[in-house]
């Protein structure tokens, strides 16, 4: 089954074999300048980090918490309309409406208050370290140059966008009616409008982040064309190719890498000094 676009996996990394979530609650693996951290909460957010054991997932999210504790200091602040953006915009990106999506992330079992609380550490971190940390960041002319003589091959290939026309459907049967519809002539954006759980006319996605199979079929289209029936997690598709733009200047995605790397290495080494004058007890074995 063929995946259309990008979809969340929330997976515990490292954490499948903990005990049912209704014995975490109160089990506390670490407190960070006195505020405790959960076995239950470590589980319920594990999906926003790439850590292959506990203890590496339980040390990203002590770092996170400092990250909160430093942004409040400077008056950095996550509000409730904040999070639920950033949660639109994860639905939209795997073509799901924000509910759906939601549902998605219940029926895996996790918390999602806790998912909530998740997302609110990624706002704070890419806050704080954009506030503290770009004003002394300079990327030079030389320093693009050398990049994208390093990276040539790569900067070419993700740097195409597919702007796309969707339709999203619930079950096989609607699906093969509306692709029927559409080969007797029938407008592609009125099927959309009438039949599609999703309403959105264009949407941009990356080449670069569509699979191989999905990359196939979008790039033999010509603009105008659309595929035939896509399965994929219980969701049928046919997708209407627009047109195939750049991404963005390439000069300006090289800066734009530079800059989060550099970000991201002030941000390593700065949390080291944090770390090391703040107050963590780590109780996961």
């Amino acid at each position: 089954m063929k995946k259309i676009l990008i979809v969340l996996v929330v997976v515990f990394f490292g954490l499948t074999s903990l005990p049912n979530a209704a014995t975490l609650v109160d089990k506390i693996v670490a407190t960070v300048d006195g505020k405790p951290i959960t076995l239950y909460e470590l589980k319920n957010i594990a999906g926003f980090y790439n850590a292959k054991k506990p203890q590496e997932l339980l040390n990203r999210v002590i770092d996170d918490y400092l990250i909160k504790e430093y942004a409040e200091n400077v008056g950095i602040t996550i509000s409730d309309d904040d999070v639920e953006r950033y949660i639109e915009n994860l639905a939209a990106q795997n073509n799901l409406s924000t509910e759906e999506f939601i549902n998605k992330i219940k029926a895996s079992g996790i918390d999602f208050d806790y998912y909530k609380e998740g997302v609110r550490l990624i706002l704070y971190r890419i806050k704080f370290a954009r506030k503290v940390f770009l004003p002394s960041i300079k990327i030079t002319e030389q320093d693009i140059k050398n990049y994208y003589k390093l990276h040539k091959n790569e900067l070419s290939s993700s740097n195409k966008i597919a702007v796309l026309s969707i339709i999203t459907l619930d079950s096989l049967k609607k699906a093969q009616k509306v692709y029927k519809l559409l080969q007797k002539g029938k407008d592609f954006y009125k099927l959309l409008e009438k039949y599609s759980l999703t309403k959105d006319k264009t949407r941009d996605v990356p080449i670069s982040a569509l699979n191989p199979y999905l990359q196939s079929q979008i790039l033999s289209l010509k603009s105008g064309e659309h595929t035939n029936i896509i399965e994929s997690e219980g969701r049928f598709y046919i997708v209407k190719l627009i047109k195939i733009k750049e991404a963005e200047d390439i000069d300006q995605q090289i800066r734009n890498i530079l800059i989060d790397k550099r970000i991201n290495s002030k941000l390593k080494s700065w949390l080291k000094l944090v770390r090391a004058r703040s107050d963590i007890e780590i109780y996961l074995k």
